[in-house]
């Protein structure tokens, strides 16, 4: 337990806040903060540390032997939206190795202007457990966390939602294993062509959805994934109207209660193996295929119960619009009266 030598490194502490923040993360500077840098030179940190010097000791205690400091500087550059307000730049310094807060939910949240981060291999991510929201809401276009250290992180909820500039992202030295949630996890990352999830272990996560709605690629390697603890996949690809090809042919869905317009709104989508899947214990398959307007294939499981006035109608359909409106009855097998077991 690295806890018990704190004096041989700096913790950082999380000062984000949803309505609210303490040092650099209050509204007054984090929106005009323009790029991230850890480092260990303290050799430009004001001689007086405080507020009315922009720097702040940002030490998770005001015990621990290495101090954390964070300081801004003017960037020579105005807010695009107000010429009033200055852009800086942060710099995070310690004279020691760098650790990052077991909690890190939202602490880069909604940093509108930054556009970049360097880490410069001086923020320790080992004992960090929460993920929620670390990076949502940024205009930052790449991203490299190929080094980061999430051994022992258990929630990557939105930890890159509405990342709209985001183009390309590296997490592939990522260690999932202990992840429970990564629900909205890349939602709304509009910009992103490519992912490489393919060392990504999900055997513990019980949701996935909304993960990637939104995206724009044109396929995604999904082979390594697990899924036979997830319960939701509601929305889990929706409006990833690039997606071309998709193979889920080994997703175990088993435990999934809730695939509620999974696909919909994927208007690119011409190809998609779902082999293995069943709808058995989903409660809620409303517009799993909605407006998939290109499907070819014929999906494998391909009975399903939709509600139509007192009667639930079982369908055997070809194309995946069979829950736009109005639905084509063409291939439907029979009307079974409501509250029929099938």
């Amino acid at each position: 337990n690295l806890r018990r030598y704190t004096w041989l490194f700096g913790e950082l502490k999380n000062g984000y806040g949803y309505y609210s923040g303490t040092e650099f993360w209050n509204k007054n500077y984090k929106s005009y903060i323009r790029t991230i840098n850890f480092g260990n030179d303290l050799s430009n940190l004001p001689s007086t540390c405080n507020e009315e010097n922009l720097c702040w000791d940002i030490s998770e205690s005001q015990t621990q032997n290495k101090k954390v400091y964070g300081y801004l500087v003017d960037a020579g550059l105005k807010d695009s939206t107000d010429n009033t307000k200055p852009l800086y730049n942060l710099y995070i310094v310690s004279e020691a190795p760098i650790f990052a807060p077991s909690n890190c939910k939202g602490i880069f949240y909604l940093f509108k202007n930054l556009i970049s981060i360097d880490f410069n291999n001086n923020f320790n991510a080992s004992n960090v457990t929460n993920m929620e929201c670390m990076f949502q809401g940024l205009s930052l276009t790449s991203l490299d966390l190929s080094n980061f250290n999430t051994k022992n992180v258990t929630d990557m909820s939105n930890m890159f939602e509405d990342c709209m500039r985001l183009e390309k992202i590296n997490v592939t030295g990522f260690d999932t294993s202990k992840v429970e949630n990564m629900s909205n996890m890349f939602c709304g990352c509009s910009s992103l062509t490519k992912l490489n999830v393919e060392k990504f272990d999900t055997g513990n996560v019980r949701n996935m959805s909304v993960m990637f709605r939104d995206c724009s690629f044109t396929d995604l390697n999904l082979d390594s994934f697990d899924t036979s603890k997830v319960k939701s996949m509601q929305n889990m690809f929706r409006d990833c109207s690039q997606l071309i090809n998709l193979d889920i042919g080994n997703f175990n869905t088993e435990q999934v209660t809730n695939m509620d317009s999974m696909f919909y709104g994927c208007e690119a989508l011409e190809n998609v193996n779902t082999s293995k899947i069943t709808t058995d214990h989903a409660i809620n398959t409303d517009y799993m295929y909605g407006q998939c307007v290109k499907l070819k294939n014929k999906v494998d499981y391909d009975v399903y119960e939709i509600k139509d006035n007192e009667a639930y109608t079982v369908i055997r359909c070809k194309y995946a619009d069979m829950y736009s409106e109005p639905y084509d009855y063409s291939e439907v097998i029979t009307q079974i009266p409501a509250g029929t077991q099938v």
